[in-house]
């Protein structure tokens, strides 16, 4: 097969030994290296946002693609580290040291280079990373990469744990890296770091959604964000497991008594119900069947007891009637 290069208006020159460092390269690493060599203008004011707007990455992804390239030798000059508000230091993988650029967030990153040294070494990491890039079905940046890492060699959590942080990322709609990272931060903050934790929190932010979905059906709520209170009263309801058709009868309730639907009053109401003992709506229907017979009961036998002392006049004066009649007519 033979190529040829349509060169056009312009040639791009590179260094010969880049080809020493493809094998390593990100692919930002490598976009970030054509870049600098394409103009003189950009190398003499180089920009990380500039960059980054060109290359479609963030100000951190140029940052440690940059490290790389001088790192490497292929480019030289002043490197200024503001810009992505970073500091360095050293990590131990295995027996050798390896350059660890932590972030504001405290969740570490590496570079290209190391990123390859640490998949050498643990190819369980590399397999992670291809399965977490699977279940979002598309290809990692060289952050993104960073992220899967630093949750399984910084955080510590199992591959297990991590691929099912992305796979609940994935089934509710968010797949994104940096929403599986914080969300992986906050866990670790909150000392769910076991698999076996992560599953009973990911069953009670499904319960969550599954009531608070509910719920806004029910008020006519729309997609406007609930306010704490109404969290509040759906965290509550759905950790108490309320049927949904429970919620409703409440609702009904709330709406005949008073009007309008309240949150409060329907949360006292599924309270009340709670402490009866009854757990199904069945149960509650029951209860509220018997208590309106009882009511018409009552009803009904106040109403014979006023009745009963008519009955007696009535038919005590017709007695009295009727023997005045046989008197007179025996007389």
């Amino acid at each position: 097969m033979n190529l040829n290069i349509e060169f056009g208006n312009g040639v791009i020159s590179l260094p010969e030994k880049a080809l020493n460092v493809l094998q390593s390269a990100s692919s930002t690493e490598i976009k970030l290296l054509v870049y600098i060599a394409s103009d003189k203008s950009v190398r003499e004011n180089f920009s990380h946002e500039d960059a980054a707007l060109m290359l479609g990455v963030n100000t951190d992804d140029i940052a440690n693609a940059l490290k790389f390239l001088v790192d490497s030798g292929l480019v030289s000059g002043e490197i200024s580290r503001e810009k992505a508000d970073i500091s360095v230091r050293v990590k131990k993988a295995g027996e050798r040291s390896v350059t660890v650029i932590k972030a504001g967030n405290d969740a570490p990153t590496y570079t290209g280079a190391e990123i390859e040294a640490i998949f050498s070494q643990k190819s369980d990491i590399r397999l992670l990373v291809d399965e977490c890039q699977r279940i979002f079905g598309k290809m990692f940046t060289l952050m993104e990469i960073n992220r899967v890492i630093s949750l399984a060699d910084y955080y510590r959590f199992d591959n297990e744990y991590v691929v099912t942080l992305f796979q609940y990322a994935a089934k509710i709609g968010k797949p994104s890296v940096p929403y599986v990272d914080k969300m992986g931060r906050e866990l670790y903050n909150q000392g769910i770091v076991t698999l076996d934790s992560l599953e009973k929190k990911i069953k009670q932010l499904e319960d969550f959604s599954t009531v608070e979905g509910f719920v806004r059906r029910l008020f006519g709520m729309g997609e406007r964000k609930l306010t704490s209170k109404e969290a509040k009263f759906v965290e509550m309801w759905s950790q108490e497991s309320y049927p949904q058709t429970m919620i409703e009868l409440a609702y009904e309730i709330s709406v005949n008594n008073t009007g309008a639907p309240s949150m409060p009053y329907i949360n006292k109401t599924l309270t009340n119900w709670r402490e009866a003992g009854y757990r199904t709506t069945e149960e509650v229907v029951k209860s509220i069947d018997k208590y309106r017979q009882e009511k018409q009961d009552k009803r009904d036998q106040t109403t014979r007891k006023m009745d009963d002392p008519m009955e007696e006049a009535i038919l005590s004066s017709s007695k009295s009637r009727l023997q005045k009649i046989l008197k007179e007519n025996n007389s």
